[in-house]
């Protein structure tokens, strides 16, 4: 785990809870899902368990800054687990944490942050990143851009280009749909696929629907589809024995509060 980025991260929420804060928000997320995928890459292929925790600022200007946790737990007592091939299942086979700052525009919306991606039961090293994202909100298929540059490492950049539009179906339930295509540096194919290829790596799509019962609780169904395109990057998934192109489904809850 990047000890160094953990502290920052707790500087950084230390500093945004004392100035120019209006409120205080959290959300936790716990969900059952068929595997995750990480750029194009099958990295549990169990059942697995997902949970994130969010604490978020609002800040007077309009804008929030958060920091947040992700994990995955691979439920499923298969062997292997996908690319971590964890040594001890039922436990976090991957926990991030990460600082976001966020904010909305007339037109569109910025974030920006740092990431620590941790697989503390398996033999993989962690890595750190920092990104930048941006997306129109003035059109209904809301066209987005987002830039990671990985500090630790992997050493290079992965870019991703997509758009990711949302319909509010009736009072409580709406609808969301994603279609994301992703870039690898010779760097981040290096150490995700363990092959230097740099070019369009990876297609993503995805769909969920959710019914917020209360200003409090929301159930949400998820699904996705990811593939491989780089033919590299395609061949190097074939011959460790994984899929290259993978579906997915999750069911799940949150709360904020």
């Amino acid at each position: 785990m990047n000890y160094r980025l953990l502290s920052a991260a707790i500087v950084v929420l230390a500093m945004s809870s004392c100035r120019a804060v209006q409120s205080q928000s959290s959300d936790v997320e716990i969900a059952g899902a068929t595997g995750y995928v990480f750029r194009g890459l099958q990295m549990n292929d169990g059942y697995g368990v997902e949970t994130q925790g969010r604490i978020i600022y609002h800040r007077a200007d309009g804008s929030s800054v958060s920091g947040y946790a992700w994990g995955y737990i691979d439920v499923s007592g298969d062997t292997p687990d996908g690319a971590i091939e964890s040594t001890n299942d039922r436990r976090f086979s991957r926990l991030d944490l990460g600082v976001q700052w966020s904010r909305s525009f007339d037109d569109f919306g910025l974030s920006a942050g740092i990431a620590s991606y941790n697989f503390p039961n398996s033999a993989i090293s962690g890595t750190s990143e920092g990104f930048l994202a941006g997306e129109l909100t003035t059109v209904w298929w809301r066209p987005g851009v987002a830039f990671y540059q990985d500090f630790q490492n992997a050493k290079d950049f992965y870019l991703r280009v997509g758009a990711h539009p949302k319909f509010q179906l009736d009072r409580a339930l709406s609808a969301d749909f994603g279609v994301d295509v992703g870039y690898m540096g010779d760097g981040q194919s290096q150490f995700y696929y363990g092959v230097s290829s740099s070019g369009i790596s990876d297609l993503l799509l995805t769909g969920g629907v959710t019914y917020q019962q209360s200003e409090y609780f929301r159930a949400f169904a998820r699904v996705g589809y990811s593939t491989v395109i780089d033919s590299a990057l395609k061949n190097q998934v074939s011959a460790n024995g994984f899929d290259d192109s993978i579906p997915w489904f999750s069911l799940g809850a949150g709360w904020t509060y």
